[in-house]
């Protein structure tokens, strides 16, 4: 059977940009054409889409080199897809797969990556989704990158949560453990926003000396203190963006203090100034802590906690998401360079058998470590993998 081109109804009409990049061919192994048709629609002009009913069309047609990628639905056969994803990794310079899932069991999703699939999507995907995902596995730059990287229900959820938060301007208090990824998601906040053009200022209460942290969240004036000179604090460099402060649980009580009244009046007072700044900024905190329990011990304030937590948003850790752990994997050797490509099966089930205290954290130091142990080579061995509680 042969491959059935689906061309985007909008191509009498083409724009100077698709005249002028050259059009990406991608196959996509599905039973029913209709879903090429509406990824046609959705990708416009910058892709050639091809409908391919079966596995061996969609394994020939590779071998030929006659697509740039696969789009693979999970759904084409019992075994296919697999065998295709093996099949083309046997395949030097085999175009890569972005499959498709419908099912809520992780096992099939954690099975094509590991045979090969370079990402994995939940059906139906969005059109942006795709886009992004043709985008990586492509290698064409990318302005943002995606957060969170992962397809689990977790991922989703959370991705659709700071997509939803990042419409509004209200405080946003996020919670999780060490690790999790806390200022990543304050970024995708700021890049979702309309603040997205301004600041990002992002400053630790934990990692800050008690005698400084006011000076560097408020500013100082000259003359307030043995050698301050006069500077802006974390709020007037993120005028006009966003404040991002982590840990926050473990702010003084006078930084508490100082810390609720800016919220509520719009308004810092430097060290040792005599009138206030306006400033506006999307304020952000986050913390490892359990605050509930902090402000039970007397050490949070009740009234700070309910001005910071008008939206509460908590990031899983890994051990909640596993199946996203060799989409995350892949994603650090990409960061982490030096030739290695990909990682072999035992590998893999090393990472994903493993209960990753330290999070994703501890997984990119991991997969750091990997790449170096690994002596340039470009699949990533068991041995590799050494993992430091």
């Amino acid at each position: 059977m042969e491959w059935i081109e689906i061309l985007p109804i909008a191509l009498a009409v083409a724009s100077p940009r698709s005249q002028s990049k050259p059009m990406l061919t991608i196959v996509y192994v599905q039973k029913d054409p209709d879903g090429a048709n509406e990824l046609a629609k959705s990708l416009g002009l910058d892709y050639r889409v091809v409908h391919c009913p079966e596995c061996q069309t969609a394994l020939a047609g590779a071998r030929r080199r006659d697509s740039h990628a696969l789009i693979l639905d999970l759904e084409v056969g019992a075994e296919e897809p697999f065998t295709l994803l093996e099949e083309l990794r046997r395949i030097a310079d085999a175009p890569p797969v972005l499959a498709l899932s419908r099912s809520d069991d992780p096992r099939p999703v954690v099975r094509a990556l590991r045979s090969g699939a370079t990402d994995v999507l939940r059906k139906p995907p969005r059109a942006a989704e795709i886009r992004s995902a043709l985008i990586r596995c492509l290698g064409e730059p990318e302005r943002d990158i995606p957060y969170p990287i992962g397809n689990s229900a977790a991922a989703r959820e959370l991705g659709r949560q700071i997509k939803a938060f990042a419409e509004h301007d209200f405080p946003i208090l996020i919670t999780g453990e060490s690790g999790t990824g806390k200022e990543l998601a304050t970024r995708a906040i700021h890049n979702f926003s309309a603040r997205k053009h301004g600041p990002q200022i992002a400053r630790n209460c934990a990692a800050l000396p008690t005698e400084l942290i006011e000076s560097e969240l408020f500013g100082s004036t000259r003359g307030a203190f043995t050698g301050a000179a006069d500077r802006p604090g974390a709020f007037e460099l993120a005028h006009g963006g966003t404040l991002f402060l982590d840990e926050i649980g473990d702010a003084s009580a006078e930084t508490q203090v100082k810390l609720l009244r800016a919220l509520e009046s719009g308004s810092v007072w430097r060290l040792g100034a005599k009138e206030p700044k306006r400033v506006d900024v999307r304020f952000i905190s986050a913390t490892s802590r359990d605050l509930n329990e902090a402000m039970a011990q007397g050490s949070f304030r009740p009234d700070l906690f309910y001005r910071i937590e008008t939206l509460q948003l908590r990031i899983p850790p890994l051990r909640e998401r596993i199946e996203d752990i060799p989409i995350l994997t892949r994603a650090f050797l990409r960061e982490a360079g030096k030739g290695c490509k990909d990682i072999g099966e035992d590998a893999l089930d090393k990472l994903v058998g493993y209960r990753w205290p330290g999070n994703i954290r501890q997984l990119r130091n991991a997969i750091q470590r990997a790449v170096v142990l690994s002596g340039g080579r470009e699949l990533i061995r068991a041995e590799d993998i050494v993992v430091q509680d």
